[in-house]
């Protein structure tokens, strides 16, 4: 992981760039790092289950966000 000091383009700069570098920020200082290797990464049931119902409810809402008058209904 490389620190980065005095680079006024890349400071507090946070997010990936392609599938081969991330920027993070630790305790206000920006950091790059390559991106990281999740293929071998074994989920348990729980954690499996928890991304079923996050998946669900992320489609129930793009629905409601592409219909205007669902979206406008829960704007209040």
């Amino acid at each position: 992981m490389a620190r980065v000091r005095n680079n006024i383009i890349l400071k507090n700069l946070s997010g990936a760039v392609g599938k081969k570098l991330v920027f993070k920020i630790i305790n206000g200082e920006t950091f790059a790092c390559k991106y990281p290797d999740r293929s071998r990464v074994k989920y348990t049931k729980e954690q499996l289950q928890y991304r079923e119902i996050f998946a669900k409810a992320s489609k129930h809402a793009s629905e409601i966000v592409k219909d205007p008058v669902k979206k406008k209904s829960l704007q209040g």
